[in-house]
């Protein structure tokens, strides 16, 4: 699987709605428009996806960037 709207459409919306405790499989929508997950749904996804024997990219996450130990703010 190489992208978001693949991974959707195998797991099934309502399926991933469900397991993540979304309101309803519209809330998927944004994901799939922006081509990355939450990053929190990352081990809800996981599971889902070694389940089906579906390999999932860890860059169809939108990970936040570690701030340098060096970097300082004005």
């Amino acid at each position: 699987m190489a992208t978001v709207r693949e991974i959707v459409n195998v797991i099934g919306r309502d399926a991933l709605a469900d397991a993540l405790g979304l309101a309803n499989a519209k809330s998927i929508q944004p994901a799939v428009t922006a081509g990355e997950f939450p990053a929190a749904w990352y081990p809800t996804i996981k599971e889902l996806c070694e389940k089906q024997e579906i390999s999932i990219p860890m860059a169809l996450f939108n990970w936040k960037i570690p701030v340098s130990d060096n970097h300082t703010t004005a």
